[in-house]
């Protein structure tokens, strides 16, 4: 005869296993939705006016926002907690030339140089 532990031992494995296959097989589906959603998506068409580009961010666990914001150009910057944190400029939606990014204090952490989004040299963490 088993004793009660046992019993218990075995209810529980039971459920952990029910569990673990019941969301083995929801992820499957809400990702597989994901992936419907975003290829879908992509081939309809979207213009966006000249002087803006497509900006793709995400609304909820399968699905994605589309839409149409300015181009990057010139002087850029982000500030964290209080301090400005990253500096740079864009040209035409892309990085260009020398950007920094700051530690709280002010100095300077890092230095990356691009050309057209790509970088060139880099210094720093």
């Amino acid at each position: 005869m088993k004793t009660p532990l046992k019993y218990i031992a075995y209810i529980i494995g039971s459920l952990s296993t029910a569990y673990l296959f019941f969301m083995y097989v929801i992820s499957s589906y809400v990702g597989s939705s994901s992936v419907e959603t975003w290829n879908a998506m992509q081939k309809q068409t979207f213009n966006c006016p000249k002087g803006t580009q497509v900006t793709y961010r995400g609304w909820s666990e399968n699905g994605r926002m589309r839409y149409c914001e300015p181009s990057k150009n010139g002087a850029w910057e982000a500030w964290m907690s209080g301090y400005k944190w990253v500096q740079g400029t864009y040209k035409n939606g892309k990085e260009h030339g020398e950007w920094l990014w700051f530690n709280k204090d002010g100095t300077v952490s890092k230095r990356i140089h691009y050309i057209n989004g790509k970088e060139i040299k880099s210094s720093g963490k």
